[in-house]
């Protein structure tokens, strides 16, 4: 909810209002033993980030594990 919040149309267009099937199978597999503090760095470094594009889910993974990309 929060990355359609933050995109908008581009975010759903491409996962939905809530993602569901593979989209949801590959970002929960490449987030999978984050921890709530990760996912807050993640949330962070994309602000930082100012793109209007939502990230790949593993490049939301580098912002989240604070790894240049």
């Amino acid at each position: 909810m929060r990355m359609a919040s933050r995109y908008g149309h581009s975010w759903v267009s491409q996962y939905g209002a809530s993602p569901a099937g593979i989209a949801a199978a590959e970002w929960r597999s490449t987030l999978a033993g984050l921890t709530a503090e990760h996912i807050r760095t993640g949330f962070r470094a994309d602000t930082l980030r100012g793109s209007e594009w939502p990230p790949s889910s593993t490049s939301f993974l580098a912002m989240c594990r604070d790894i240049p990309t």
